[in-house]
């Protein structure tokens, strides 16, 4: 019989604070935690696509190489593998607030030196700092909302606070336009990312009265801080009456945990199952996504170059086609947010990942029509048709869904640090094709280079179908006792497709 998880332990007046997290309303306390950590997946959706659209005029002002765009893209990534893995840890030892305020300080100096850079040195570091503050945000984001949330809204919270990586996409594609027709030189790149600091003020501005969380505060024992967290969440709603003289909870041995161990812990025979679930969809999703959405541009720019458009106008356009692909982010995960309740996490992961391989398949058959008849508008035409089909899939499921399973399918006492090693060896994916991108497109074209990314996709479908476990309308503290119970309906039971 496996051993249950520390929660079993919880004192009366425990488990009636997390009955009350989990069945309370969606109230303003909801939205406003929501509204506030939604700033940081708005700075990764809005970093990724602003150095999208600024790739052709990087690449013109630094005279860059094709390792050169490949290391640009990368650095985001590249710095998101090491934030992601400290963030995690950092967030369960010392809490999702403080770190939280720290990552939004790290963006503020990142967009404003990054802007200032004179060279692509410059540059790529504070590509990196960027990266790594958003490699620390993605699981004290996750965790924040996921632990605070009530069980009947929070896949869709979930799925709503990452859709911002959707707004911050559409926001950059329309920045850049913007700023190519105003500054009329190569020079506009630092326009695009120096505007990136202002949605970070405002967010500065505005956590002051952001809360701790109140799981986080529960697992260590800190029940008075941890009901007065509550009370602000679920207010105007009044708190239950705690039971009289109930002694607190012992600390969790939890906030002594080293990475090792919460690693062993990973990979035991208890969560190993979850764990594959949670890391390997989302390392071949990332590997998938980045080289296509931060070289989509880039492609459809030199598509267009060889219609002979000036350099700045074909930028333009290329800038009008990544608004384009970026809205169709957004409808995905607006349609995401409509179904994870009504269809469940896997479903969505399962027919999303198929749908990007199929979608990556037609794109690499246009790119080789567009490659063998330069000049003809038609084969453009029907790659940015099918790149907005590769988006709309990808948000529908995947690139949603990955994000929100560790933030689900780990216990309190390492959620984040689970959800901060799942986002690194995402972003590792991320890093390996994103540096091999610009060296396959160089050396075989684009049509090969789309077309050795549609199997990975399909691997990753086939991965969630086999370690399927659901966790729609189940609480968090549910889904940490099915894990490692062999006979457990929600965990094996796999509804036909």
């Amino acid at each position: 019989m496996p051993m249950l998880p520390p929660m079993a332990t919880d004192t009366p007046a425990v488990k009636i604070l997390k009955l009350t997290l989990d069945n309370a309303r969606l109230g303003r306390g909801h939205w406003w935690l929501w509204g506030i950590t939604s700033i940081c997946i708005l700075v990764d959706g809005y970093s990724m696509f602003i150095t999208a659209v600024a790739m052709p005029l990087l690449q013109k002002q630094f005279s860059m190489t094709a390792a050169q765009q490949g290391l640009a893209g990368a650095g985001l990534v590249i710095g998101a593998v090491v934030g992601a893995m400290l963030g995690g840890r950092l967030s369960d030892h010392y809490g999702r607030r403080r770190i939280f305020i720290l990552i939004l300080i790290a963006f503020l100096i990142g967009f404003t030196m990054q802007a200032l850079a004179n060279s692509l040195n410059a540059y790529l570091f504070w590509q990196v700092e960027i990266g790594a503050a958003i490699g620390v945000g993605y699981p004290v984001c996750a965790t924040f909302i996921s632990e605070s949330m009530p069980t009947a809204y929070r896949g869709r919270m979930l799925i709503g606070l990452f859709a911002f990586q959707a707004v911050g996409a559409v926001l950059a594609s329309t920045l850049g336009v913007n700023c190519i027709r105003a500054v009329e030189s190569i020079q506009a790149w630092r326009w695009m990312v120096g505007l990136g600091a202002v949605p970070v003020v405002i967010g500065l501005l505005f956590c002051v009265r952001l809360p701790e969380s109140a799981r986080w505060l529960l697992a260590r024992g800190r029940i008075p801080e941890a009901t007065e967290a509550i009370r602000r969440l679920i207010a105007p709603a009044a708190l239950p009456d705690l039971p009289p003289n109930v002694p607190n909870a012992s600390p969790a041995p939890a906030e002594n945990l080293s990475m090792l161990q919460v690693v062993k812990e990973m990979a035991g025979p208890k969560m190993r199952r979850d764990s594959i679930l949670a890391v390997v969809p989302w390392f071949l999703c990332d590997a998938v996504h980045f080289s296509i959405v931060i070289f989509a541009p880039f492609i459809l720019e030199k598509l267009l170059q060889a219609d002979g458009l000036p350099f700045l106008e074909g930028c333009l356009r290329a800038s009008q086609a990544n608004l384009v692909l970026s809205v169709a982010l957004l409808i995905g995960f607006g349609l995401n947010c409509w179904m994870i309740d009504r269809i469940g996490r896997m479903k969505l992961q399962v027919f999303g990942f198929l749908g990007m391989a199929a979608s990556l398949a037609v794109l690499g058959g246009f790119a080789a029509i567009a490659q063998t008849n330069p000049g003809d508008p038609g084969p453009v035409r029907l790659m940015l048709v099918a790149f907005i089909a590769f988006n709309l899939c990808l948000n529908i499921g995947p690139n949603a869904t990955t994000f929100m399973l560790p933030a689900e399918l780990f216990p309190t006492r390492l959620r984040a640090s689970a959800h901060g090693i799942a986002t690194s060896i995402g972003r590792l994916g991320a890093a390996s094709c994103v540096l091999t991108v610009p060296l396959l497109q160089s050396a075989f074209g684009n049509a090969v280079m789309l077309w050795c990314m549609a199997p990975l996709a399909g691997v990753a479908s086939l991965v969630t179908f086999l370690c399927w476990h659901e966790t729609k309308g189940i609480n968090l503290e549910d889904v940490a006792l099915e894990q490692g119970t062999a006979d457990s309906t929600a965990r094996r039971a796999i509804p036909r497709l």
